[in-house]
């Protein structure tokens, strides 16, 4: 541009506004043993009393994990079946109003929260587990008695 006029760029941006009314809860239930998917009695007791406070319309999302010993494709299924065994004893409990929606297993693929690698035995242990993912409308209340 001549005669030090300077040339001006306008860009517009969408902003999504995100307004969305859910509340996250996730945790780590259960530790299990190398090569092992059995939900011991201490967990199920814990699965139990996890099911007490979940409310109508809560989503679930569950999914499980390995340590790295042993082959990829083992691990894989060892991490669904983990997933699987937690889901069908926590169906067993809960109140038809509170839907499982995805029950799955990272394997040794992906680190499970809080996991920074597979270095130590202590990593290891604590990579063998199910993560679970609660979605909850904000506001929702009322406990529901789980199943006996």
């Amino acid at each position: 541009m001549a005669n030090g006029a300077t040339m001006q760029t306008i860009t517009t941006l969408g902003v999504r506004r995100d307004t969305s009314a859910i509340e996250k809860q996730i945790i780590s239930l259960t530790l299990f043993l190398v090569n092992n998917a059995d939900v011991s009695a201490q967990d199920k007791n814990t699965i139990r009393d996890f099911a007490r406070n979940l409310v109508g319309g809560d989503s679930v999302v569950i999914i499980g994990y390995t340590d790295k010993l042993g082959q990829f494709e083992d691990n894989l299924r060892l991490s669904v079946l983990r997933a699987r065994n937690v889901a069908e004893y926590l169906r067993s409990v809960l109140s038809d109003d509170v839907r499982i929606s995805s029950v799955d297993g990272a394997g040794s693929l992906k680190l499970p929260p809080q996991i920074k690698s597979y270095a130590t035995p202590e990593e290891r242990f604590l990579s063998r587990t199910v993560r679970i993912e609660v979605s909850r409308p904000f506001g929702a209340t009322g406990q529901i008695e789980p199943k006996e």
